[in-house]
């Protein structure tokens, strides 16, 4: 098994690319995030965009008068997301990762560092 970042499909032509089938792809995408966090206890990981592909992002609010958000519209791109799972509790203390330092709560609740609690897999 290989560990990889991104998935590229190219057709050498145009195809129609219907809802139900994005659907289709971001429950696949959804189904590879949820295999991660498996895998990496105190984790989230979830599709969170999916569209054309930015191909240009303005910075300043000058590039977006002047030129604006440009997009491959031959490229249906999904994007996942990843980062601490903030409920998830800390195997030293017992305390939720968010109440942690360097997380969500000030002052922190749990002074140590955070190592997640390894749990059982839900059926």
């Amino acid at each position: 098994m290989s560990t990889i970042r991104r998935i590229e499909i190219n057709f050498p032509e145009p195809v129609v690319l219907t809802e139900q089938l994005q659907r289709r792809l971001d429950a696949i995408a959804g189904e590879l995030c949820k295999a991660y966090q498996a895998l990496h206890p105190g984790r989230v990981m979830w599709p969170f965009g999916q569209g054309f592909k930015i191909t240009y992002m303005p910075i300043t609010r000058e590039d977006e008068e002047t030129r604006g958000m440009e997009f491959d519209e031959d490229t249906f791109e999904i994007s996942c997301s990843e980062r601490e799972d903030y409920k998830w509790p800390c195997a030293k203390c017992g305390i939720e990762q968010g109440d942690h330092k360097g997380c969500i709560v000030e002052p922190p609740a749990g002074d140590c560092e955070f190592e997640p609690k390894i749990m059982e897999a839900k059926p």
